[in-house]
C-alpha cells in the first residue's frame, strides 16, 4: 500500500504567450506584459500549451531567447522598471 501521494505535474501555461488576435494571451511573443511597458514574463507560465515532458529545457530556451530579445548588444538601451500604461 502506499504511504503518500503526490503531484508530478509540471505547472505551466498559466499566464500564456499569444498574438495580438490571442484575447487570452498575458504577454505577446516577445515576452512584454500586455497592459505594461518594460515589464517582461519568462518562465513556464507563458507556455501556450501544457507540455506533456519535462519543461526544464524549455524553459532554458525560453530564457536564452528573451535574453536576445533584451540583451544591451542589440542597440537598445537597458529598459527601464516596469510600470502600467495610461
Amino acid at each position: 500500500m502506499f504511504a503518500q501521494v503526490k503531484d508530478v505535474v509540471h505547472a505551466c501555461s498559466t499566464a500564456r504567450m499569444g498574438g495580438e488576435d490571442d484575447p487570452g494571451a498575458v504577454v505577446d511573443p516577445r515576452c512584454r506584459v500586455r497592459g505594461f511597458t518594460n515589464l517582461r514574463v519568462v518562465d513556464a507560465s507563458i507556455m501556450p500549451k501544457v507540455t506533456s515532458a519535462n519543461i526544464h529545457l524549455t524553459v532554458i530556451a525560453l530564457a536564452e531567447r528573451a535574453s536576445d530579445l533584451i540583451r544591451v548588444r542589440t542597440g537598445r538601451k537597458e529598459e527601464a522598471p516596469a510600470r502600467p500604461q495610461p
